[in-house]
């Protein structure tokens, strides 16, 4: 027969989606990666088509992210404000993933 208590522990043990893809990028180690990867990607849209358009490379060294920006304005722009920007990114990702930028 059917118990209900049964059907009740079960649910207590169910993960949603998020939290068994966050479970296992723990796992594997590769957690960290991930969110470089996310922050890359995201880049255009958390920055603007603006910075977008001048941006020729982004990659990570450590946790820090290098962007290499073709216009030197926009370049000593940003690195007037390259705090801001990683704050802006580690708050879109929802952890300190960015500790510097380098703008190249």
């Amino acid at each position: 027969m059917y118990d209900k208590n049964d059907f009740y522990k079960r649910k207590s043990d169910i993960q949603s989606i998020g939290e068994a893809l966050g479970d296992m990028l723990d796992a594997f180690k590769i957690k960290k990666k991930f969110n470089q990867t996310h922050v890359i990607q995201a880049w255009g849209d958390l920055m603007g088509s603006a910075i977008a358009r001048q941006t020729r490379e982004i990659f990570f060294k450590d946790q820090k992210l290098f962007v290499r920006i073709d216009s030197g304005a926009l370049k000593q722009e940003l690195s007037m404000h390259k705090s801001l920007v990683a704050e802006k990114l580690n708050k879109f990702i929802g952890e300190e993933v960015v500790k510097e930028v380098v703008f190249l």
